[in-house]
């Protein structure tokens, strides 16, 4: 009897632990997740900078040019 007790009580205790290494490795995901959608939101502003970036050098040439002739 003892040691079926102590059988249950360790699968209950492997059980838990199982059960936490799931939880920390759910963690661990969304945490990355965060960080890749943190990574794609400054990935996204700064091709907005670039774009703004070059179309602000487009119509100084432009004016440029038409300011030369």
């Amino acid at each position: 009897m003892f040691e079926s007790q102590q059988y249950l009580f360790e699968s209950q205790q492997y059980l838990f632990e199982s059960q936490q290494y799931l939880l920390e490795s759910q963690q661990y995901l969304l945490e990355s997740q965060q960080y890749l959608f943190e990574s794609q939101q400054y990935l996204l502003e700064s091709q907005q900078y670039l774009f703004e970036s070059q179309q602000y050098l487009f119509e100084s040439q432009q004016y440029l040019f038409k300011n030369s002739n």
